[in-house]
Order: C-alpha cells, then sequence, then structure tokens
C-alpha cells in the first residue's frame, strides 16, 4: 500500500470515529481531584466523622488514592464518597456516578451512575454533563439519543469541558446527532486543542492535513500534531511518522518519518511497529536490515494487527530475518486469516 493511501486510511480511522484519540466519555477514568483545599487526613477523618460533606468527599478521594497516608481502599471510599453525594455534593454526585460506571468500590451499574451524573449536572457540575453525553451516545443507563448526546456535550463545551468540545467536532464531522458540517467540527477540535485537550490538537492536525473544514496547511497540521505528540498521543506520532514519510511531499524526511514511528512504537501502538518494520525492510534513510523489521514485525503481530503476521508469515516463510521455518510461517499466516487479512487467506492455499 503506497503511504499515500496508508495516511488516507489512517485520517479515516482516527480523525473521523466518535472516540478518536479520547476515551468512553460514558467511563471516566483516572482519578477524580476533589475540588477542595488541601486537608490533612486527620482533618479529613474528623470533620467527615462530624458530616461535612467537603470532608467526606476528601476522604474518599485519599481512600481511593492511597495518598496522605490513607489505607487504599476502594469501598471504603465508595462508602465515603457516598455519604457526602447524599448530603448533595456535587463533586461526590460526580465522583460516585464514575465509581458505579467502572464498577470501583461497589458493583458496576449504569443507571446508578446515570442517576448519580444528572444530581451532579443539575448543580451544574461539568463533567457530569460529558459524562451525561457520554453515556447517552453509548445508550448506557439511558435510552440511545444522538441528540440528546449532543445537547449535553454543548452544554459542556460551552462550560469549557475541553472534552466535550472534542465530541461535538466528532458529531458535526460525521453527522450524528445534528447535521453534518465539517467548518463546525474543524472549530470545535480547534476550541479543544487551544485548551491544551490532546484529542483536540490531533483532530486539528488531521483537519489541516486533510483540508477538511479549514484551509489545507501541511505545516499547521505538523504543528498541532506535534503538540499531540507533546502530550505523548501515540496516534499523533504515528500521524507525523506518515506525513514525514510521504515520499514525493514538501514534507519528506526518511529520519523525521523514523523517529515519529519509533515514539509511537515504543508507546505500544502496533500501527508504527509495523511501519518500523517496513522502514527496515524497504531501507528507507537506514540500511536495510531484516532482523530488525521482523522484531517490529512480531511486537505488532502478537498485538493481532494482521499486516504484521502475514509479513511475519512471509519472513519465515523465506528465511529472511528469522530461521526459515515454514510451520511457522503458516501459523502467522493462519492467524492473519482468521482475522480477515485477504492476502494470508490467498496464501494459505498456495503453501500447503
Amino acid at each position: 500500500m503506497k503511504m499515500s493511501r496508508l495516511f488516507s486510511a489512517l485520517c479515516l480511522a482516527l480523525a473521523l470515529p466518535l472516540a478518536a484519540g479520547a476515551a468512553d466519555l460514558s467511563l471516566p477514568k483516572g482519578t477524580y481531584i476533589p475540588n477542595t483545599h488541601l486537608m490533612t487526613l486527620a482533618d479529613a477523618e474528623e470533620n467527615a466523622a462530624l458530616g461535612d460533606p467537603q470532608a467526606q468527599h476528601t476522604l474518599a478521594h485519599y481512600h481511593e488514592t492511597g495518598k496522605s497516608g490513607a489505607k487504599q481502599d476502594h469501598k471504603l471510599s465508595a462508602e465515603w464518597c457516598h455519604k457526602s453525594a447524599s448530603q448533595g455534593y456535587p463533586d461526590a454526585q460526580f465522583d460516585l456516578g464514575r465509581k458505579y460506571a467502572n464498577g470501583w468500590g461497589v458493583p458496576k451499574d449504569y443507571n446508578k451512575a446515570y442517576s448519580w451524573y444528572l444530581k451532579a449536572a443539575a448543580q451544574g457540575h461539568a463533567q457530569a454533563m460529558v459524562a451525561l453525553g457520554g453515556m447517552t451516545l453509548a445508550g448506557r443507563g439511558v435510552p440511545q439519543n444522538d441528540a440528546d448526546a449532543f445537547r449535553w456535550f454543548e452544554i459542556a463545551a460551552g462550560k469549557g469541558e475541553s472534552d466535550a468540545a472534542v465530541a461535538l467536532g466528532n458529531m458535526y464531522a460525521m453527522g450524528v446527532g445534528t447535521e453534518k458540517n465539517d467548518s463546525m467540527a474543524a472549530e470545535w477540535y480547534r476550541t479543544a486543542a487551544e485548551e491544551g485537550n490532546a484529542s483536540g490538537q490531533f483532530n486539528t492536525g488531521i483537519a489541516y492535513y486533510q483540508g477538511t473544514g479549514v484551509e489545507q496547511d501541511v505545516g499547521t497540521a505538523i504543528m498541532w500534531l506535534e503538540k499531540a505528540a507533546a502530550n505523548s498521543m501515540s496516534e499523533a506520532e504515528y500521524a507525523l511518522g506518515a506525513i514525514y514519510g510521504a515520499q514525493g511531499s514538501a514534507s519528506y524526511d526518511a529520519a523525521q518519518s523514523l523517529s515519529w514511528y519509533l515514539k509511537a512504537a515504543n508507546q505500544g501502538l502496533p500501527e508504527a511497529q509495523y511501519h518500523v518494520g517496513l522502514i527496515y525492510v524497504q531501507g528507507k534513510g537506514v540500511p536495510v536490515d531484516s532482523t530488525i523489521a521482523a522484531e517490529w514485525f512480531r511486537k505488532a503481530a502478537v498485538t493481532g494487527y494482521t499486516p504484521a503476521q502475514y509479513l511475519l508469515g512471509a519472513m519465515y516463510e523465506t528465511g529472511e530475518g528469522v530461521s526459515q521455518d515454514k510451520a511457522i510461517a503458516i501459523d502467522w499466516y493462519r492467524k492473519a486469516a482468521a482475522l480477515g487479512n485477504h492476502d494470508a487467506q490467498e496464501k494459505l492455499g498456495k503453501v500447503h
């Protein structure tokens, strides 16, 4: 596959889907840091016992993270969070929604998650609104409804939530919950990007590279993708590798291409691992080295990436970069074929 076709596939795969470079918004991950003043564990315990909802939520946070000398205990964290949320403390209501959505210290229950998010959102909690948009879009805890999800994201984005801005960009890009509008998609991506959101930066970069919703500008695309890459976004590193690796383009730079692919590959992105392997097979900017190529193909192959499985099978069949072994070759062809790789399916009919 030529690099231009490959990158077009990359753009389609990564720039358009609603989850492009972003977590499932219906299941907020990470550690939620309470919006409270710093409080010692002793003070939190004392005030929580007296019924202070802010202290109760702080104590829940300490037991979730094991910080400030607290014992990490997700069940105890959920108990304190529930005490605080039941008193109407919005941060705790959102946090309790997270716990039910992910099954942290409580049984996973999307209905309860949605209910607690809704309580927090009613008090203006923007992150809860993002979560409600994600749950509504996914149909978790509430009937699936694209238009309602769009409205939740719109409200949250208006409150400065960059994840909601990315979601709106995705919905405009795909015409989900609203009419398709590439200009609006690019505008929302840019809004998120300027707030430092890596997914927004990535999608802004892709929009400028493609000229989708904005005037095409490869230099601006690279700038935004580099910002996303600086936030350790492997998809952005991969995209930069593809841009710099596009032979015949003004941005072609084999050394830069390999450097960016390696960054993404070392983060475990199988597409990048595969392309590092291709570079060593083809000798683009480096000496041809089939042994190194096979190592990178193997890394991608074990994740189920079928192009790498197919090429690794071919290397075992010919003994290029590895010891020749027809049985192992057939095994890799079978793995790729079972996952729908047409080249591997055709090859199996010839090697038996």
